[in-house]
């Protein structure tokens, strides 16, 4: 019976959490809107905090695996390396299309309080693709022989960037092309990068 519910109460507390923070949301507005028992949410969770991390790392989870951004950034066409732009762009994207809407607030929500644990969780994943991308950078920047290049300082930008924006579209109601705002902003940012 546990396991059936499990779920349903995760994806309440993803989209309740990721609407209200952890201090404005409630287990009694979550375990309404996943159709199950207060009672059986502290069962289940023990307690709100609980109940919140577990909810953050199956947000987090569900973003792209750090090893399959790592492949897409090291992969060739029959046989052959595909340029670095082009490389960049495609990880790049298929990384911004996993982090949803939900997931971005969540990771906002966990850094703006002073658990240590919850940011921890929230940084994972985004810290290693940080780090999968600076190395694949500073690889291309020794290519072109480009020196004074911080690379980490630079993927970071690049992708807390497209997580704010992921944040504030959907905030403003921006509506653009899928897809064109992560492409205007990787080629803006690889131009700042290899520009001379």
């Amino acid at each position: 019976m546990a396991s059936k519910i499990v779920p349903a109460i995760l994806e309440a507390s993803i989209e309740h959490f990721s609407d209200r923070g952890y201090f404005g949301a409630t287990t009694k507005e979550i375990s309404f809107k996943a159709d199950v028992t207060e009672p059986s949410v502290f069962r289940l969770f023990s307690s709100k905090d609980n109940l919140f991390r577990e909810a953050l790392r199956t947000a987090v989870n569900r973003t792209l695996d750090p090893v399959h951004f790592h492949a897409l950034l090291h992969q060739a066409e029959s046989g052959k390396p595909l340029g670095f732009p082009v490389v960049v762009l495609g990880a790049v994207r298929r990384w911004y299309s996993s982090v949803s809407v939900e997931s971005a607030r969540l990771l906002m929500h966990a850094t703006l309080v002073k658990n240590r644990e919850w940011r921890a969780i929230a940084y994972e994943r985004p810290n290693k693709i940080i780090e999968i991308l600076a190395a694949r950078t500073e690889q291309e920047a020794r290519r072109l022989k480009v020196r004074k290049l911080d690379s980490l300082t630079a993927a970071r930008s690049l992708i807390f960037t497209l997580l704010y924006y992921r944040l504030v579209r959907t905030l403003l109601d921006v509506k653009d092309r899928p897809g064109e705002l992560v492409e205007t902003t990787v080629q803006q940012w690889i131009h700042g990068l290899f520009a001379e």
